[in-house]
């Protein structure tokens, strides 16, 4: 794309839908220049807008174009002079799309930017890709089950986006592979995250074998029970030193006031000894009342029983899912997110590390790290 393009403000027509087609040449131009790279040069949605966004070519609003963005102008009817009503039932509850023969389609509604040719090229070239873009409506409830398990549990690195998954063309030297990929990269481009993918199937076979081993660990005997009482104690263990610390300065000052009490009770007291013991009284009621606030905060942290029981089951049940001949991606992602709450690959090391994390009630009863390698 020439340099040109940079600075300009691109009119996107995609999200005005009842403007007219118009706009000075340039902005026109861009709109035209993106169905052609994908069309002819064979560039993908992140791609086409990570070319625009190291052009500095800012969005309507400003803002760094998305591959969403892109697929948004893609299937967009709008730009080859349709107007399309009656998409989607807004009288039912949820978003329900109608079959396309309901659809009040009017052609030649408004000049065209790209050719009729040009849009339907797109559009063959989308279904080639087999990823869904060349859809212009998703029927609502026909969506495809995913077999990433780790869908929303395993996050980047380096830029925190979750990772989603990403089946390579069966047309590339990788045909078929199927990757988690950052979706930071694949929404906005490299100028927001330099790519990463990771194979589907190692790092599932590495994340099943660690969760296997931690979680057999924990449920045996009464270790599951002292891990939570640990964790309960160590994340409260700032707690627990001032209510000690209290308790001893509690039992200093009672000696020090016992002590002055005897003194003048044996006539040994002098005139300043009953002003100390005033100040010494009203400091220790003090440390009481503190002692007392501190340790109703801090308080026996009891582990339910059927709590423990419930949790024992699904691990037994997560266990026979992870060593399933065939797996169930469904049941599995519903269960792993009960345990895991995020995974994580480091790049320069290969290290995988897992967060094992148990809850009741939204309250974190047990959570800990553990490191893998790929």
């Amino acid at each position: 794309m020439e340099s040109r393009y940079a600075g300009l403000t691109v009119y996107l027509l995609f999200l005005c839908p009842n403007n007219p087609h118009k706009g000075p040449p340039e902005e026109i131009d861009i709109i035209q220049w993106i169905f052609n790279q994908y069309a002819f040069e064979n560039k993908g949605y992140h791609k086409i807008a990570s070319e625009l966004n190291q052009q500095q070519v800012p969005t309507q609003k400003g803002g760094t174009w998305s591959a969403s963005t892109i697929r948004a102008i893609i299937i967009n009817e709008s730009y080859i002079g349709s107007k399309v009503w009656n998409k989607q039932d807004y009288q039912t509850k949820g978003e329900k799309w109608r079959d396309r023969s309901e659809w009040i389609i009017t052609e030649n509604a408004h000049p065209a930017l790209i050719t009729k040719e040009l849009f339907e090229q797109c559009q063959a070239a989308a279904k080639r890709r087999n990823n869904g873009g060349g859809e212009t409506h998703k029927p609502f409830g026909n969506k495809i089950a995913s077999p990433f398990w780790l869908r929303g549990i395993m996050v980047c690195d380096k830029c925190g986006s979750r990772m989603v998954g990403n089946s390579a063309s069966t047309r590339s030297k990788n045909g078929g592979h199927r990757y988690y990929t950052c979706g930071g990269y694949l929404r906005k481009g490299k100028e927001f995250c330099s790519y990463v993918g990771w194979k589907k199937e190692r790092v599932e076979e590495v994340v099943t074998n660690k969760i296997r081993t931690t979680l057999l660990r924990l449920s045996m005997d009464n270790q599951l029970e002292e891990e939570i009482r640990m964790y309960h104690n160590e994340k409260n263990k700032h707690v627990i030193a001032q209510v000690s610390s209290l308790a001893a300065e509690i039992t200093f000052l009672e000696k020090r006031v016992d002590a002055v009490v005897g003194d003048m009770n044996a006539g040994k007291g002098k005139s300043f000894h009953q002003e100390m013991l005033d100040e010494m009284k009203t400091e220790l009621m003090e440390k009481k009342a503190e002692h007392a606030a501190v340790s109703e905060g801090l308080r026996e942290f009891d582990v339910p029983e059927e709590y423990i029981a419930s949790v024992k089951y699904d691990i037994q049940t997560l266990i026979g899912l992870l060593d399933a001949e065939v797996q169930n991606p469904q049941i599995l992602h519903q269960i792993v997110s009960k345990f895991v709450s995020k995974v994580v690959v480091q790049r320069e090391t290969k290290n995988v590390y897992v967060t094992v994390q148990f809850t009741n009630a939204d309250e974190v009863l047990y959570e800990k790290n553990v490191v893998a390698e790929m």
